[in-house]
């Protein structure tokens, strides 16, 4: 709608004045932009041609008072966002030309966000930039078309008035008060990186009336920040790298152990993240403070977690599960406090697909930092771990609320499993007749050997250990592998042992097979060939294929 504000014509004092560049030719507009009741200095002019931000305590003559936007939780701005009305907040938006005015100029200023969608908002259509002279409020410029909904608008100034070189006007929704204004934002979704993001008031452009002619001390030359969005809650998610113990015997103290059953790890170093029977991976939940706009956390606010396994396995092993701790002594590393979670589930199976959806108010403190030990736990002595994957956490915190936005939806890697030898992987073997597989060790040290088997029934040998023993079950094969050695494993005398150690051999069932060695000796130093189906017929010859881990070198 048009406001009934006539054009007036540009003085010729003034025009001479701008053209000749005297004291009242400013080079750029400024903006003010604070919480207060009342908007400081209203009736004190501004005396730069430009903008001098402020540095020290002063009237408002010779400097800018100082910048304070509004501080809005990025969780807050979901969707269906309301907005932020700033007549709540008292925050005083206050345009400074450093140029006369004169009547009937047009103004135009604009918002801009990088997501934000940011627009105006006010109910009443309408916003008018008034003056103080110490005793009354003077609407000198009202807005002239769409307000609501728009992120552009444009101020046409009272005709007949020219508004002076300084003078500040302060946002108003009402002529005869100041009632700061309202705007409006929201965000779509949720984003998978931490936010620290601006909504800006600039005036792009100033055209005397009648004349047409730029003001330059209307324009302003660079953004000023009037919203500042930030997280009220943060994650931050630190890496754990450990390896699975594939030798016989502890990392620490050489007593026997089954393979596979323990991480690597320093006994000396109690707080370290890697310890024997698990993996810690400290993650800080934190919340930031001090905003006018909030998303607080309620009983309905989740913080879902899917702990994901990427790379080689789809499971940790049979007793694997990850715990969360509240504490950790400082001295002995012990973890103390559980925290569950979601209500009746203590611990989490990595991998096994299900959302949890953990209690937000548990983890976030109500300010500052809480450090949450993730800890990747072997619950069951002796059981065999698997390795060569990372635990993933896939998460969101949850406010439930359509106003509210969810946060994070993010991946965040939280623990690397490794093992401490090599890894040989035999895809397709039989288990008759003159089928083998023949290890290489170039290392300067003896290494052992473990055996990991699916057959057809997809019947996996994970529960039992499968070091090999220095000689088959026969006697006849020498399965050691020293230093600069190699180890032939045939398979039928392989498939002996594996039942001896309780494997459950179906001759009709594991026929074919995948059979996986781990060598606790370096990657690149450990190579192998597999003989399969050697007595075949349709397979005349039989073949010969190099099994490897992933091994750099080339031939």
């Amino acid at each position: 709608m048009t406001k009934n504000m006539k054009l007036g014509l540009l003085p010729a004092a003034v025009t001479a004045a701008l053209l000749s560049g005297n004291a009242m030719a400013g080079t750029e507009a400024c903006f003010e932009v604070y919480n207060s009741a009342t908007v400081q200095g209203h009736e004190v002019n501004y005396k730069p041609s430009a903008c001098v931000m402020n540095t020290t305590t002063t009237d408002g003559s010779d400097q800018l008072f100082a910048q304070v936007p509004s501080k809005v939780a990025a969780e807050a701005v979901g969707p269906e966002f309301a907005g932020i009305d700033f007549q709540n907040s008292d925050t005083q938006i206050v345009y400074i030309p450093t140029t006369d005015i004169p009547g009937g100029s047009v103004i135009t200023m604009e918002l801009d966000s990088a997501t934000m969608q940011a627009v105006f908002a006010n109910e009443n259509n309408i916003i008018h930039l008034i003056k103080f002279d110490g005793t009354d409020f003077e609407a000198v410029a009202s807005t002239d078309g769409q307000v609501t909904g728009e992120n552009t608008i444009k101020f046409i100034t009272k005709s007949g008035t020219t508004i002076g070189a300084g003078t500040r006007l302060a946002f108003s929704r009402v002529a005869t008060d100041v009632v700061p204004v309202a705007i409006d934002f929201a965000n779509q979704g949720c984003i998978t990186t931490d936010i620290d993001e601006s909504i800006l008031v600039q005036s792009t452009s100033a055209i005397s009336g009648g004349t047409g002619i730029s003001i330059e001390g209307g324009v302003s030359k660079k953004d000023f920040e009037i919203v500042d969005v930030q997280n009220q809650y943060e994650v931050k998610f630190n890496v754990t790298e450990g390896e699975v113990n594939a030798e016989s015997s502890s990392s620490v103290t050489g007593n026997p152990i089954i393979a596979r059953s323990e991480f690597v790890y320093d006994a000396t170093e109690k707080t370290l993240t890697n310890q024997k029977d698990r993996l810690i991976a400290p993650v800080t939940f934190r919340t930031n403070t001090g905003f006018d706009v909030e998303a607080p956390l309620t009983a309905a606010t989740d913080f879902n977690q899917k702990l994901k396994l990427v790379g080689d396995q789809t499971s940790a092993g049979e007793a694997v599960r990850v715990i969360m701790w509240d504490d950790q002594d400082s001295t002995t590393g012990d973890l103390t406090n559980r925290i569950n979670f979601e209500p009746g589930e203590a611990d989490a199976t990595p991998g096994n697909g299900k959302t949890y959806e953990t209690l937000a108010s548990t983890l976030f403190p109500v300010s500052g930092d809480n450090v949450v030990y993730y800890a990747l736990t072997n619950t069951v002595d002796g059981k065999v771990m698997n390795f060569n994957y990372s635990l993933v956490n896939e998460h969101e915190l949850d406010f439930n609320s359509d106003e509210r936005r969810n946060r994070f939806c993010g991946d965040a890697k939280q623990i690397d499993v490794g093992v401490n030898g090599a890894v040989l992987k035999v895809p397709y073997i039989v288990r008759k007749g003159d089928n083998w597989v023949r290890i290489a060790n170039e290392h300067d040290q003896s290494a052992e050997i473990s055996v990991e088997i699916l057959d057809d029934s997809s019947n996996i040998a994970e529960t039992v250990s499968f070091t090999l023993p220095a000689t088959s079950p026969n006697g006849k094969e020498d399965w050691s592998l020293g230093a600069y050695d190699q180890a032939q494993i045939g398979m039928p005398q392989l498939m002996v042992y594996a039942a001896q150690q309780g494997y459950v051999d179906s001759a009709a069932a594991t026929t074919h097979m995948t059979v996986t060695f781990v060598v606790t000796a370096p990657r690149e130093k450990v190579h192998g060939v597999a003989n399969m189906n050697r007595n075949n017929p349709n397979l005349p010859g039989g073949q010969i294929v190099p099994v490897l881990d992933k091994n750099t070198w080339s031939q």
